[in-house]
């Protein structure tokens, strides 16, 4: 971590993103041995190569149920970018995620899902949503040694990766009722939910192949959702866990800050020493959280998991799960 103290520029994800993860590899590869004892195995949920997915089995004496929660991962990457399997050396990159939370007892999944210039919204959306279905669908298939709990079903989603996870929850008509109603929680990690001319954490040219036209953007960016959405009253989000890297990019803390503002209801949440209180719109929703990354930049979050610096967030985000598992 005290290498992601000493960056500057961390407004440039482009310019922090390669030193940054390299300046992890070492220690990740210090555990290559333990990451890769987790049992891992790969699925085909849909018609190409980008619809497969990785489902990371937690050991049995570390399930404290009968089945154990899922966590699905939506990784960023820009619309245009990322890949749940990188090759050497960065090649314990998410598997370090994924081994990380099945050692403490999840479930956890992470698929591929269709990029530009391959996709338009709201195709890698609509991908995560079929991932889902597939791990609800094919539960038992893929739940041998571990039984999977399709009723504790958690996303978590990186930058491009929260944007398709409310996407998902919010455009109408995406999400069926069946699959909604097991969605027990989300966790968004540096999302960028608006998205405007001056935005400076994307590449506009992939923005525009994406979502179209600037009208089109307009209507389609996750906050213009959360307000088109607001307007219904039978609209439901599960309970919400918003986290902030510290050093994020200005656009992205700013999105975030608008984000949560919109979110529907008054809540005040301690956060690395400072209490945030937000008023919000009127959506109905169960629960929303904040929670700021200490010592992180945009880049840095999932690069720590089995390194023993910056996990605090991890482990945040499973006390919140075992918080919503407990309130059925």
């Amino acid at each position: 971590m005290d290498f992601v103290a000493s960056q500057q520029d961390v407004d440039d994800i482009p310019l922090i993103l390669k030193p940054t993860r390299m300046a992890f590899v070492p220690l990740l590869e210090e555990r290559r041995r333990e990451i890769e004892s987790i049992r891992c195995e790969t699925y085909q949920y849909g018609p190409t190569d980008r619809h497969k997915l990785d489902i990371y089995y937690p050991p049995s004496d570390s399930v404290k149920r009968e089945k154990a929660p899922v966590l699905i991962f939506a990784y960023g990457g820009g619309f245009g970018t990322g890949e749940r399997l990188y090759r050497p050396p960065i090649d314990l990159i998410y598997r370090n995620v994924g081994a990380f939370f099945a050692k403490r007892g999840i479930v956890f999944v992470i698929p591929d899902y269709r990029l530009v210039p391959d996709a338009i919204f709201p195709q890698p959306a609509e991908d995560l949503r079929d991932a889902v279905r597939w791990v609800i669908d094919r539960a038992e298939d893929a739940s041998n040694p571990v039984p999977l709990d399709t009723a504790n079903v958690f996303l978590l989603g990186h930058c491009t990766g929260a944007n398709l996870i409310v996407t998902m929850l919010l455009l109408r008509g995406l999400l069926p009722p069946d699959i909604r109603s097991r969605i027990r929680g989300v966790a968004l990690m540096g999302g960028l939910y608006h998205i405007s001319e001056g935005s400076t954490s994307v590449n506009h040219a992939v923005i525009a192949h994406y979502y179209g036209d600037r009208q089109q953007l307009r209507s389609r960016t996750p906050l213009a959702l959360l307000d088109q959405a607001s307007k219904d009253p039978q609209q439901e989000l599960p309970a919400i866990l918003v986290l902030v890297s510290e050093r994020e990019p200005e656009d992205i803390m700013q999105s975030n800050t608008r984000f949560i503002f919109r979110l529907g209801r008054r809540h005040t949440e301690v956060c690395s020493g400072h209490q945030h209180e937000e008023v919000c719109s009127g959506l109905r929703h169960e629960d929303v959280q904040l929670f700021e990354m200490d010592g992180h930049n945009h880049i840095s979050p999932e690069l720590t998991l089995w390194t023993g610096q910056g996990e605090e967030w991890a482990i945040r985000v499973l006390d919140w799960i075992e918080a919503q598992c407990g309130s059925e």
